[in-house]
């Protein structure tokens, strides 16, 4: 199979977006094409179908595609990303007013990251060129989280355990690590009554300040000293 496109440009990535019209055959001939003239090329997991391929690591691909806002259920092992969207829809569509918050969003990024993936959070520019305000305003919230934040994201994939739920409070606590047997864990809201394993004891962010104890309930976990008892 011929693919003058991968000699001519010279893409670092390929991203296929379920065509739909190929047989194995010919998404093999056309895998086969792109990593003769473009070795180096990274291919999704997209080139033959939409549909995520259930055997891992999957065929003919460098990473895994899930399903459209579709996270996966856990670390799989394998590089993976889940294609986002701001609203209902890809592209710009003046008629969907249904944008997700900032703080969706934000949880959204750190339930991927925790899970081993990449967040490919679309935005979809008008007919002038433009990016919607709606998704300016909400991109500028999440880099206010990030400033405070970016070090359990940046560089970081799944820990051994991707979530716990503090039977407490109800609230999830999901788990970022990076090349070591620490992890950092992240809540959406101030951890003040939760706990974590002993093991990850980074709380993230700037409520990251207060000391850690040994839980009363289970010596197995730290969590947050109230600011009350907080030594001057």
């Amino acid at each position: 199979m011929r693919f003058p496109a991968a000699k001519k440009y010279r893409p670092d990535v390929l991203w296929f977006d379920g065509i739909d019209m190929k047989s194995d055959a010919q998404a093999l001939g056309l895998y086969q094409a792109i990593r003769t003239l473009r070795p180096e090329c990274v291919i999704n997991s997209r080139i033959k179908g939409c549909v995520p391929p259930k055997k891992i690591p999957p065929p003919l691909c460098d990473y895994l595609s899930s399903g459209d806002n579709e996270i996966l259920t856990g670390n799989i092992g394998f590089e993976w990303e889940n294609p986002g969207s701001m609203n209902t829809s890809y592209g710009y569509n003046p008629n969907d007013p249904k944008w997700h918050s900032a703080e969706e969003i934000v949880s959204k990024l750190v339930q991927i990251v925790s899970k081993g993936g990449n967040y490919l959070l679309n935005v979809g520019p008008t007919p002038e060129g433009t990016i919607p305000q709606p998704c300016i305003d909400r991109l500028a919230e999440v880099g206010r989280w990030m400033d405070h934040n970016g070090e359990a994201i940046y560089g970081s994939s799944a820990w051994h355990v991707a979530d716990e739920k503090d039977e407490t409070s109800g609230r999830v606590i999901r788990f970022t690590a990076k090349c070591s047997p620490a992890a950092t864990a992240l809540a959406m809201s101030k951890p003040s009554a939760s706990r974590c394993p002993k093991d990850a004891v980074a709380w993230s962010g700037p409520e990251n300040d207060n000391p850690v104890k040994e839980h009363p309930d289970d010596p197995r976990c730290l969590e947050p000293v109230p600011e009350s008892h907080s030594p001057p």
